[in-house]
């Protein structure tokens, strides 16, 4: 009989150890993974990042959990907006169509089920991806703070 390995390894990770960073175009914001499917069996969390007035429209295809680590954030929706700052949490259910909105210079940490970027790959919004392109870890630090 095959013994099965434990399970129960722990890690920690900061935006530090982000993969690699991406921005929607004309948006001073960033989001980058931490978690994915690389490593992650099935959940994706990572940090985002929001200048004071940026604003990205998105749909979700998974349901995800922000929880505000800097700053303020407010997530509009056709039924309401809800604001939270520093040490508070946004949830949001897959279907909804949203704006990020970074009220003051804002991070957040996402938790996503199942992994966002392979339910939006596999859904018929797919092309809401073309609209991001990589930048650099010094332009994501950046973000914060205007400069970028």
């Amino acid at each position: 009989m095959a013994t099965q390995q434990a399970r129960g390894a722990v890690e920690r990770f900061s935006a530090d150890d982000v993969k690699a960073w991406h921005q929607a175009r004309g948006v001073q914001m960033a989001v980058g993974d931490v978690i994915d499917v690389s490593n992650g069996e099935s959940m994706s969390v990572g940090f985002a990042r929001f200048a004071k007035g940026a604003a990205n429209r998105w749909t979700l295809t998974y349901d995800e959990a922000l929880i505000v680590t800097k700053g303020v954030v407010t997530v509009e929706t056709q039924s309401g907006s809800r604001t939270a700052g520093a040490g508070e949490v946004i949830y949001i259910e897959r279907g909804t169509e949203v704006v990020y909105r970074g009220e003051e210079g804002a991070e957040v940490v996402y938790v996503t089920f199942p992994h966002w970027l392979d339910a939006t790959q596999r859904s018929e919004l797919a092309s809401q991806l073309d609209e991001y392109d990589e930048i650099t870890k010094a332009e994501a630090d950046a973000v914060i703070s205007g400069k970028k």
